[in-house]
């Protein structure tokens, strides 16, 4: 289990140390207390969240202002910074995988497909298929990268994806790719992938936001993963400049 495997490795190697890395992801991780197996499933008893997920949140609270989305950003990409330099791909960043806590912090979950890299990219297992269409997986799958729904190999260029993907949902509280934010849940899967993978980023809201939070994220949003930043890059940019 990644969750399990993640939490012990950086307790183990001499990177946690270095970088803060162990005390970053106790910041992000939620805290596993145990698993079980029933049936064929695995369980597992994490930390309760009364605040809910990001997913909710926005839901409450509508769009979030720039000064929140800023930090919440801040908090995904140090996340994502420290699974790079472990060689992580978390697979599956998406509004209602990523929990807030009591202080209003975010604490990334859902590993269920993240993989520690051997080589460069991960090779699609295809796990993705014959999934339950309802529900979270759902969800998930609108904001899995371009590469992973074609079944290409990918890396963790699909994790900058993903931050792209949530940044845009905190500034206009919708999923950039669906028109009316009333039907997310009634979307057409398959139309939905095509529009991912093929269509341009709508621009209908963008001039509402600063032009270098766009930037970021537009450039999170790069279809072709070779050209997309990667996650130094990101941490680099000039949106987090008075951070």
């Amino acid at each position: 289990m990644v969750l399990e495997r993640i939490q012990g490795y950086v307790r183990a190697t001499g990177q946690s140390n270095e970088e803060g890395a162990d005390a970053i992801l106790e910041t992000f991780l939620p805290v596993l207390h145990w698993t079980f197996r029933e049936q064929n499933k695995i369980c597992l008893i994490l930390d309760h969240y009364p605040n809910g997920t990001l997913h909710d949140l926005v839901k409450r609270e509508g769009s979030l202002t720039a000064a929140k989305t800023l930090r919440l950003v801040t908090e995904l990409t140090t996340a994502l910074t420290v699974f790079s330099s472990l060689s992580i791909v978390h697979g599956s960043i998406y509004p209602s995988g990523i929990m807030i806590d009591m202080k209003g912090h975010v604490v990334l979950s859902d590993f269920g497909d993240a993989k520690f890299l051997d080589f460069e990219y991960c090779y699609p297992d295809g796990s993705m298929h014959g999934k339950d269409e309802e529900g979270a997986w759902r969800e998930k799958k609108t904001y899995l990268a371009p590469e992973i729904l074609l079944g290409w190999m990918y890396s963790q260029a699909a994790d900058v994806w993903g931050l792209g993907m949530v940044m845009y949902f905190m500034l206009f509280g919708k999923h950039p790719f669906i028109v009316n934010a009333q039907n997310e849940e009634k979307h057409d899967s398959i139309a939905l992938d095509s529009t991912i993978i093929y269509d341009p980023i709508p621009t209908d809201w963008l001039h509402l936001i600063h032009p270098v939070a766009k930037d970021l994220m537009l450039k999170c949003l790069e279809r072709n993963p070779s050209l997309r930043l990667d996650i130094i890059a990101v941490r680099r940019h000039a949106y987090f400049a008075h951070v």
